[in-house]
């Protein structure tokens, strides 16, 4: 008879399913509101909602997630690693930045997208430091990417220089040289 009462006026029985049913609801409203899952670990407007997603990921690492769980979060397209996510959203931003402008030189300060300058400059550090995945390196590769700007820059005057001697027959070529003033 108690527990009929206590079900009766919505008694709750398993707080912390309760707590983790609150959060999930959280989560598919931020994603209404903003169209992805990737709460901030900061989030202003609901601290323990940023946490609850950084918690999810943590666990999900350590298996320490239910199958359930892990399967509701996967149908309102969880992103369980938001590091990867984002390479991936930049990769395909190089893409287009290559598209348009036919190489993969983005300036640091890309006004445009200023991410994408601070991220390719950051492939180029990671490359050098040994610090990038054998797939990450195929696929900038494909697109052309270009890992030194140094040498890629003398490559360029090396071309032009050529296309100078092919014009005037030597490599002779004058300081205030109009055809191209950085040759």
């Amino acid at each position: 008879e108690r527990t009929h009462r206590l079900h009766e006026i919505g008694f709750v029985w398993d707080a912390l399913e309760a707590a983790w049913e609150e959060m999930f609801m959280n989560l598919k409203k931020y994603k209404v509101k903003y169209g992805d899952t990737l709460v901030p670990s900061t989030y202003a407007r609901n601290p323990q909602l940023g946490m609850w997603v950084s918690t999810q990921r943590r666990q999900y690492t350590r298996k320490q997630l239910s199958d359930e769980r892990i399967n509701r979060l996967n149908e309102v397209g969880f992103v369980w690693d938001p590091y990867k996510e984002f390479w991936e959203e930049m990769f395909a931003e190089l893409r287009k930045y290559k598209k348009d402008y036919g190489d993969t030189l983005v300036p640091y300060s890309y006004a445009k997208n200023p991410q994408l300058g601070i991220w390719v400059h950051t492939q180029r550090t990671q490359y050098k430091r040994n610090q990038m995945s054998d797939e990450r390196i195929r696929r900038l590769n494909e697109v052309g990417f270009v890992w030194d700007l140094f040498e890629a820059a003398w490559e360029e005057m090396f071309q032009e220089l050529k296309k100078y001697r092919e014009k005037y027959g030597d490599t002779l070529v004058p300081s205030n040289y109009e055809g191209n003033p950085k040759l």
